[in-house]
């Protein structure tokens, strides 16, 4: 059933102050200012429910998310599968800025010219270092930083047609490949020829805009050059229309290449409307006068975050500790939890301490000493980088599936693994898929042999 504009109510209770409200009801192009806590992705979250719950968002068309990052594309998709009906998951689009110039290029590989054509099982350098080894196995020796920078500067700097001289000789072997080298490229180059295909193929242009009638683009400070192009050659002077979410105070990424005045860049290409929300949801009152604290001394621009309703004018403890060494940090830690889980209904899983650096020593520490009053301790960095591996998305998504038939997203999964492993994706690395087999294998009859029932 189709809700009314007027009528529609933000699920999951959601409190919004007026600008986020305001932000989330205008259908041209925004620029949304948020601080830490100020439910950005939720935000965007709400957006797509209200655009496709009161069909502003008409069906076929679709809604794009584009992220900076794989977590956030993933974690802005999940929540907004739990908030909509199942009919409408399929016109909700989440990708990172690397997955979505990575499609146009795959889906429109033999629309470019077939000098600027790369091999179809072309393979990913994932950062400088991998792209510099690409290079030495052309004959370019970039381990000397000044050419280095110069080098994969020209590459993602300059249009295709105008790339001349021994980069045009680098660019063909990395997209070709040779006796020396396999096809190689960067993500800045797969941006360039996407944005190559999209300007010289009107056609796949005009239908990419007709397909995706509203786009977000979630933590926009981080943006960099190449992706703003691409973002403004597939949007700019359309009827779709963007709603940008960043926070000018995180920009952490400008060493990597992040474009400085992204935000005044996108106003005046877009005339978009821009709303600051000040309403942190995640912090209780007495933490947000730290936070204020801390960030009028390191920046010339004031910060006034207001607490969200949900908490009372006192609540939230912050102090400050000194001890002589890690151990009696730990130790005096360790009574602090035991306090507060003997007054209070706080479990063990409830409590996280977070460390600046050095996370192993101050680890073994804290496990010693909770070990002997029998509260767990667990690191989570070990698990953060283990969650992204293949192997352990197949367990999850295995599990998923036998525990609910009706898991789309993880039959999904599973199904487009049996392709690949079988060869028939298209991708054809013999070695790997031998390895990844002994390895599911082995993963298996470990499964078996410690269930438990």
């Amino acid at each position: 059933m189709v809700k009314s504009i007027n009528d529609w109510k933000p699920n999951n209770e959601l409190v919004l102050e007026t600008e986020a409200w305001n932000s989330l009801k205008d259908l041209k192009n925004s620029l949304i200012i948020a601080g830490p806590g100020a439910g950005k992705t939720e935000l965007l979250a709400q957006k797509a429910c209200f655009l496709l719950e009161t069909n502003t968002c008409a069906n076929p068309q679709k809604i794009l998310a584009i992220s900076f990052k794989k977590d956030a594309a993933i974690n802005l998709k999940e929540r907004v599968r739990l908030r909509l009906a199942k009919k409408f998951e399929s016109r909700f689009v989440s990708q990172t800025f690397d997955s979505f110039s990575k499609s146009i290029l795959d889906r429109f590989l033999y629309s470019l010219p077939d000098e600027f054509r790369p091999h179809w099982n072309y393979e990913i350098a994932l950062n400088d270092n991998e792209l510099v080894k690409a290079f030495s196995k052309c004959g370019i020796n970039l381990y000397d930083k000044k050419i280095k920078s110069q080098y994969i500067e020209a590459l993602t700097r300059k249009r295709i047609e105008n790339v001349t001289g021994v980069f045009s000789d680098v660019w063909c072997k990395l997209l070709k490949g040779d006796e020396n080298i396999k096809p190689t490229l960067s993500f800045k180059m797969i941006s360039i020829l996407a944005i190559h295909i999209l300007e010289t193929n009107p056609l796949i242009l005009t239908s990419l805009r007709k397909t995706y009638s509203h786009v977000f683009l979630d933590e926009f400070q981080d943006t960099t050059k190449v992706q703003y192009a691409l973002v403004k050659l597939c949007f700019h002077n359309s009827s779709t229309s963007i709603t940008a979410v960043g926070d000018n105070r995180q920009r952490i990424m400008v060493w990597a290449g992040a474009q400085k005045d992204v935000f005044s860049a996108y106003k005046r290409d877009f005339e978009s409307r821009e709303y600051t929300l000040l309403m942190n949801h995640r912090s209780a009152p007495r933490l947000l006068e730290i936070q204020k604290i801390v960030n009028n001394y390191l920046q010339d621009e004031p910060f006034f975050p207001v607490a969200s309703p949900k908490w009372s004018t006192n609540e939230g403890i912050a102090e400050i500790w000194r001890f002589k060494d890690s151990f009696a940090e730990a130790k005096y830690i360790s009574e602090k939890i035991k306090e507060l889980m003997s007054e209070t209904d706080v479990r063990p899983r409830d409590i996280c301490i977070i460390v600046k650096q050095n996370v192993t020593q101050f680890y073994d520490d804290m496990v010693e000493i909770l070990n002997s009053v029998d509260i767990k301790i667990r690191n989570e960095v070990n698990f953060q980088d283990l969650l992204k591996e293949d192997i352990i998305l197949l367990i999850i998504n295995t599990l998923k599936a036998a525990l609910n038939v009706k898991d789309s997203d993880a039959w999904i999964f599973i199904w487009d693994l049996k392709i690949l492993l079988e060869g028939k994706s298209g991708v054809l690395n013999n070695k790997s898929i031998d390895n990844m087999r002994k390895q599911i294998k082995l993963m298996l009859k470990h499964v078996n042999d410690n269930l438990m029932f």
